[in-house]
């Protein structure tokens, strides 16, 4: 009999994780954007995911501003990249439910674009 209630217990709750993660669980408790939390910060694009070239170490960057659903990151100092000079980098959320604004408490992907035009993934890190 004790079992059988465990054993319904466990059902129960492996269906609810389901359902929350199947939804975007994380979405549903107001995980939103605060900018005023963000910019001004000095950070790191890290571990870069391109499709086609190696790309250099990115240089640190400051978070200048935020024009919903993109923040801008102007690089500290320029660097060139396949023959073009890139000044800034404009990164927005990789996933429903984990914003930018975020990552001074937790790892977050992002979706990146540098000012050519080249799209990329990246893993923001505070400095």
């Amino acid at each position: 009999m004790i079992i059988g209630y465990i054993l319904l217990a466990v059902v129960v709750i492996a269906l609810i994780v389901a359902i929350y993660s199947g939804t975007g669980g994380r979405a549903w408790f107001g995980t939103r954007e605060v900018p005023a939390e963000f910019i001004g910060q000095t950070v790191q694009l890290r571990d870069c995911e391109w499709s086609s070239s190696i790309l250099p170490e990115l240089p640190p960057a400051r978070v200048t501003s935020f024009d919903a659903p993109d923040y801008r990151l102007d690089f500290t100092t320029p660097f060139a990249f396949e023959g073009r000079e890139e000044h800034f980098v404009r990164i927005r959320c990789r996933h429903a439910g984990y914003p930018v604004s975020s990552a001074a408490k937790l790892s977050v992907w992002v979706g990146a674009t540098l000012e050519s035009g080249r799209g990329f993934i990246a893993r923001v890190v505070i400095c």
